[in-house]
């Protein structure tokens, strides 16, 4: 098969929906390696190499008019250029689909990953709502099939868009494999002294916006200054403000590390994080999948997360859940985590069979074979193997 691929996150999403696509892409070429990849990006960039992965091949627009209008040739001219290069089929990795590719009769599949901006609309610019809305809703309504990152954003699909059940797929995102991956100690102390973080210290990852909720954190911190201080990787303006505000106001400025105002934290670097931290506290109020859930169980870090939206369906059995809204209840989830290494061990051991349920080999397989069945062309059996890196958190 010739898949095409809705590329332009993969090479300018550093975060998000660029892993979501780097992750998938990078197992299906290296479990896949007879078929073809087609990346759509309107330019070339530095956050993916060239060749990006084994089979692929990056397109960019030909014509004047369309590198000069990049978004127009997004959104509609690559459904010409799909059928000119003879793409089976298309794939919108980011709840997208060129205009008019349903007239093409090209088998069409896009991933909605959620739609935080219909059930909070007040968190965003009212234009770019109705811009997201606009565009979701063309891609649901035209694609030949639906992929739902969780059962939490399938229902809020047919809750707000009216769509069938039997259009829409859940299949789990895959966390990077990076993250299964050891770490010298070495290298871990060396991001110690750069971030002057201390032996003990708990993590956020995310961006520090008014639904991930980062304020209670903030305040568990304030009631509880015997907890270890927290090392923040995300951005954000005014809500980080806040939190700096009520961090200033009782003096407790030092209780959080602003680790991205030091500049872009990669993948290596978090992944290094996650196995130094003592939990990763994710007290957001919605999501519509968490990966960063995930990525701490890849790493053998323990959770803390709310009760609510999709996270008891990312986090299983394997994480400790608060109500988002009480400061209280996060300190005392804290404190239990980091004052016993019993519990911290368990937790780490269930977040490894929650990670191998969800693994970017499990979702890369279950994507490749609803591209089959949409294609007309026989799906092949899968044959499991043991999830990489599980235990090698404490190997080093």
């Amino acid at each position: 098969m010739q898949i095409g691929f809705d590329a332009k996150r993969i090479f300018f999403n550093a975060t998000g929906l660029g892993n979501y696509g780097r992750t998938l892409l990078e197992g299906m070429a290296g479990r896949y390696p007879g078929e073809g990849y087609l990346l759509f990006t309107p330019r070339m960039s530095t956050l993916v190499p060239q060749p990006a992965w084994p089979g692929t091949t990056t397109i960019i627009p030909a014509s004047f008019a369309g590198r000069a209008l990049p978004a127009l040739w997004r959104s509609g001219m690559l459904a010409r250029e799909a059928m000119k290069r003879k793409v089976d089929l298309y794939h919108g990795l980011s709840s997208e689909l060129p205009f008019g590719i349903h007239r093409t009769k090209l088998p069409t599949v896009v991933t909605v990953h959620d739609l935080i901006f219909e059930r909070y609309p007040a968190h965003y610019n009212p234009l770019d709502v109705r811009i997201y809305r606009f565009k979701t809703r063309y891609a649901c309504r035209h694609a030949g099939h639906i992929i739902a990152v969780s059962e939490q954003t399938k229902s809020d699909l047919m809750r707000f868009y009216d769509i069938r059940p039997e259009k829409i797929s859940v299949i789990y995102q895959g966390s990077d494999p990076v993250f299964g991956l050891p770490v010298p100690r070495k290298e871990k102390e060396a991001i110690r002294t750069l971030y002057g973080l201390p032996e003990d210290f708990f993590l956020y990852v995310g961006a520090v916006v008014e639904r991930k909720n980062l304020l209670v954190a903030a305040q568990a911190l304030i009631d509880s200054p015997d907890l270890p201080p927290l090392a923040v990787v995300g951005a954000g303006r005014q809500y980080k403000a806040r939190i700096k505000h009520l961090l200033s106001a009782h003096h407790m400025e030092h209780r959080i590390f602003w680790l991205s105002e030091r500049g872009t934290v990669t993948r290596p670097v978090l992944a290094a994080l996650y196995r130094m931290a003592c939990a990763l506290l994710y007290p957001s109020l919605f999501e519509g999948y968490g990966i960063p859930i995930q990525e701490a169980f890849l790493s053998g870090t323990p959770v803390i997360t709310s009760h609510g939206s999709c996270l008891t369906e990312t986090g299983g059995d394997a994480a400790l859940y608060i109500d988002p809204k009480d400061a209280k209840a996060l300190a005392e989830a804290m404190e239990a985590v980091w004052g016993s290494p019993v519990l911290a061990e368990a937790l780490r051991r269930k977040g490894f069979a929650q990670a191998a349920r969800h693994s970017a080999r499990q979702s890369a397989a279950e994507t490749m074979q609803l591209y089959r069945r949409l294609c007309g062309l026989a799906v092949f059996p899968e044959k499991k193997k043991p999830a990489q890196g599980r235990f090698l958190w404490n190997t080093m």
